[in-house]
């Protein structure tokens, strides 16, 4: 079963606006307003999240996918830093105080990123290498555990 695909482009240029604390803050409390909020990769990591919630509040299968594929330069990277970043706002809202874990988890990206990396025409540090990154979580909702491969 497919869930929504949401295509984003590098559009090389200054873009951090679309991922501040407020806009995050937007997709973090939309769950108690229900408003149409745009598109948005906060919008795929927040509706993962909440179906993976509901999902084992009704005993079924809670596991959620959130493939993370361009080609080189598109932003992959960024991409993953900002689910990434996304789902500790959410852990952190469901138990209140951020883990090691989640500062773990967070950190990991920069030490991965400097393995196996080259310099191609359209990006300066590009990835040699696909990573899976496993999250786990707590029926609470909070980080449980954490694998990349």
């Amino acid at each position: 079963n497919t869930g929504p695909i949401l295509l984003a482009l590098n559009p090389f240029q200054d873009s951090s606006s679309l991922y501040s604390d407020k806009v995050m803050h937007c997709y973090l409390n939309n769950h108690n307003t229900n408003a149409k909020l745009p598109p948005h990769v906060f919008g795929v990591a927040d509706a993962a999240f909440r179906s993976m919630m509901r999902s084992l509040d009704s005993q079924s299968c809670p596991d959620q996918t959130i493939l993370v594929s361009g080609e080189s330069g598109a932003g992959k990277t960024v991409t993953t830093k900002i689910i990434l970043n996304y789902l500790a706002a959410l852990s952190h809202t469901n138990h209140k105080h951020t883990s090691s874990l989640e500062h773990n988890l967070l950190m990991s990206n920069p030490i991965l990123e400097s393995f196996g990396n080259a310099r191609t025409i359209r990006n300066d540090n590009s990835s040699r290498f696909g990573k899976f990154m496993e999250i786990l979580f707590h029926p609470s909702g909070t980080l449980q555990g954490a694998t990349v491969n």
